[in-house]
């Protein structure tokens, strides 16, 4: 079984209203993935895992599909409420239906920085 280690953020800056969008992964050969992040200092905002289906590597006019929690991602763990933490996303099973991922975090208020990994197996 094939696995990957990919870095989707390091020291991503936290603060104001921020949105970051991580680079996007393709999944054509993924069966299962996780993607964990870690934050440091008193952010408040909201990790959430989005799809699409182009065909070739997304633009900047790519619609993205905001991912059901619960559904398609399972979220473990709680998100950023003014103190450092973690939290793992993952799908709940077998098989990764969508061509392409990515993360978004839109930053609520106070500041941080965050790191994500996605970590994947598959055939």
């Amino acid at each position: 079984m094939l696995t990957e280690n990919i870095v989707l953020a390091t020291n991503a800056v936290m603060t104001g209203t921020t949105v970051v969008n991580s680079t996007p992964v393709q999944t054509c050969d993924m069966l299962y993935f996780s993607i964990q992040c870690i934050w440091a200092s008193t952010p408040t905002g909201t990790f959430k895992v989005q799809a699409c289906n182009d065909a070739s590597t997304p633009t900047s006019s790519t619609t993205w599909t905001d991912l059901t929690n619960g559904t398609s991602v399972i979220l473990n763990g709680t998100q950023p409420a003014g103190s450092a933490g973690s939290l793992i996303f993952s799908n709940p099973a077998l098989g990764v239906p969508w061509n392409w991922i990515r993360l978004v975090y839109t930053n609520g208020s106070s500041t941080g920085t965050f790191s994500a990994r996605l970590f994947s197996k598959g055939a």
